[in-house]
């Protein structure tokens, strides 16, 4: 059983950052999130206001905190300045306010993260570690829950999972929960119980998303999972190792088409209902997965990425230097008179087009300077996880890889770039409360 904080904050934290991954998979926690903030905000000031009443003090110890990855968090702090910078000579400020909302947000929680564990840094990160596992485990639940009983959220697709329009997101939140839960366990052997419901739940619920990058990314964490422990075990173990591994993914397997054949058949019950479905896309996970290659997905992509590059090709110097502000990247697909993309989209539709990838949506509104601090913060991150790999720290791989999807994902996604994700914060923030435990 573990121990929670001795103060009603401390406990109340968890409990919050469990319900913002939730919400970040479910889009609503019935006002759930709100209420914890306040209660833990409230709580938080009134319990540490000792430390608040000594600004420069407490200050002078948070950075401290941050001694471990400095450089990283001194780079964020001059991209997110810049960033700020451009909203002054933005073209378009209707996103800034749902950008700084979620900054905001990670930015209070990255605090209190950092101010909770600077005791018992340990334990209590393994305890926040378990929080993005339970996170993980309740959205891929809930989503097969809500779709045989639609009570607390409606039918996003017919035949296939989602608490939410975006399944990659959803997707994501069970993945993530999926790599802390194998990192928690350690070595345990595959058909630990824990091991196997672990893949068991999150898996199916992973594939069954549609979302064709997390399949990727599920299918090369569990090549990685595999080689390594095969590499690791003792010559006599590795013969039950590999059929247990085996049995994982058989199980996965047939589970995955089970729930397949449950959600068509779902679907036509719910058709005879005339129960109302968010998305008109009728097509299963599965049939998804066989279209890789035949359609246009990744040629829209390339589209959107080279009008962004010919944009920006055409600014004048000042404004390859500094871009043309904060916005643009959404504006330009608004405006643009480029042939392809009016046939490829319809003009409703490029409302809500932006450059898909942080590094062009960063040449486009905040020019090489916020390019440079933007690849700046992952430098600094990339050279303290290597550094962390070469020293074979335990721990290392696991920010490699959760670090690695987010960065990925940022480079190919996310209409705000990698300030607007919260697995973003969350990870830089955990990462250095972990490059801590040296200390202890």
């Amino acid at each position: 059983m573990v121990k929670m904080g001795g103060k009603i904050w401390e406990r109340l934290l968890p409990l919050s950052l469990f319900l913002v991954l939730y919400e970040l998979a479910a889009e609503s926690s019935f006002y759930l999130l709100e209420l914890s903030l306040v209660l833990l905000f409230v709580c938080f000031v009134w319990e540490e206001r000792q430390a608040l009443l000594h600004p420069v003090g407490t200050m002078q110890e948070g950075i401290g905190l941050l001694k471990p990855l400095l450089p990283a968090w001194g780079m964020l702090a001059a991209y997110l300045l810049w960033d700020l910078v451009t909203v002054f000579y933005s073209p378009l400020r209707e996103g800034v306010l749902a950008k700084y909302k979620v900054v905001c947000l990670m930015l209070f929680f990255s605090a209190l993260i950092l101010w909770y564990a600077r005791t018992e840094r340990r334990r209590r990160l393994r305890l926040l570690l378990q929080v993005l596992v339970a996170a993980g485990l309740t959205a891929a639940v809930l989503s097969l829950v809500n779709f045989t009983f639609p009570v607390l959220y409606p039918v996003i697709y017919g035949r296939r999972l989602s608490l939410r329009l975006d399944y990659n997101v959803f997707s994501t939140v069970v993945l993530m929960g999926l790599i802390a839960g194998s990192y928690l366990l350690g070595r345990e052997r595959p058909l630990a119980p824990r091991c196997f419901f672990l893949y068991l739940i999150c898996a199916p619920a992973i594939i069954l998303s549609s979302s064709r990058r997390n399949a990727i990314f599920l299918l090369c964490f569990s090549a990685w999972q595999f080689g390594s422990g095969l590499w690791r075990a003792r010559k006599g173990e590795r013969r039950h190792f590999v059929g247990g591994w085996l049995a994982i993914v058989l199980s996965v397997a047939v589970l995955t088409a089970l729930l397949q054949v449950y959600l068509d058949w779902r679907y036509e019950r719910l058709l005879q209902e005339d129960v109302p479905m968010v998305s008109s896309a009728q097509g299963s996970a599965l049939e998804r997965y066989e279209q890789i290659g035949q359609e246009g997905g990744s040629s829209k992509r390339m589209l959107i990425w080279s009008v962004a590059l010919r944009e920006y090709h055409g600014y004048d110097g000042g404004e390859k230097l500094f871009g043309k502000g904060f916005g643009y990247d959404v504006l330009l697909y608004r405006l643009s008179d480029d042939p392809a993309l009016a046939e490829s989209y319809e003009p409703q539709s490029r409302q809500l087009l932006c450059a898909h990838s942080f590094l062009l949506a960063d040449l486009l509104n905040g020019g090489l300077v916020q390019v440079v601090l933007g690849v700046g913060v992952w430098f600094f991150i990339g050279a303290f996880l290597l550094r962390s790999l070469l020293l074979k720290r335990r721990g290392a791989m696991f920010f490699c890889i959760a670090l690695g999807i987010t960065f990925v994902n940022n480079a190919i996604s996310n209409r705000y770039g990698f300030l607007y994700d919260k697995y973003f914060w969350l990870l830089l923030t955990l990462l250095t409360v972990w490059a801590g435990l040296r200390r202890e």
